[in-house]
């Protein structure tokens, strides 16, 4: 037995919104395109802030490793010693420890985010002794090309690199690609030639 269903048109539903059979192809078109616009919308700030969160703990990396140089300075009136852009030779992810097993990071921080990237350290002097090193300079590849920090040269263009040109001195690579970021020592510049 089939029983008729009536729908009792009310003030909050009035009765044309039941005779309806669903939404039109053009309202369905409508609605996905501003789901779409949305999502690319979103999606765009969330890889961004994600370049830039990626590029601050960099930076803060860079300004870690800083510290602890200092103190290995405070202790051996000079800096450690550069090979192969490694301090001491050490593998960047390791630790910072001195010939007579002093720690002075219990792992150096290593740039692991992005693939075949890693930071660039370089020290001035020449003695064999390493005692007239004193001076360095660390390098990263940040990933925004925007970042105001890759203006190496101050004239206002971003996404300068350390490529051997305009002055930067020999190119430094920081993995398969030109460094484009660095912080010096206290007691020198990132222009000063050594």
């Amino acid at each position: 037995m089939h029983k008729n269903r009536t729908v009792v048109a009310s003030s909050f539903f009035p009765a044309r919104f039941f005779s309806r059979g669903g939404f039109t192809l053009i309202e369905l078109m409508v609605v996905i395109s501003i789901i779409g616009i949305l999502t690319a919308a979103i999606g765009g700030n969330y890889m961004t802030s994600r370049v830039r969160a990626r590029d601050s703990e960099r930076k803060n990396a860079l300004s870690q490793i800083r510290n602890a140089l200092e103190i290995y300075f405070n202790d051996h009136g000079h800096y450690p010693e550069a090979i192969d852009g490694k301090i001491l030779g050490l593998d960047w992810g390791g630790p910072l420890i001195d010939s007579n097993t002093t720690t002075y990071m219990v792992q150096l921080p290593s740039d692991s985010r992005a693939p075949n990237t890693q930071y660039y350290y370089e020290v001035d002097g020449t003695d064999a002794l390493f005692t007239d090193q004193l001076k360095y300079r660390l390098y990263a590849r940040l990933e925004n090309p925007n970042d105001a920090d890759t203006d190496l040269d101050g004239d206002g263009d971003v996404g300068d690199e350390y490529d051997g040109t305009n002055g930067d001195g020999q190119a430094k690579y920081c993995g398969d690609d030109y460094c484009n970021y660095g912080i010096p020592a206290p007691t020198t510049t990132m222009e000063e030639v050594w």
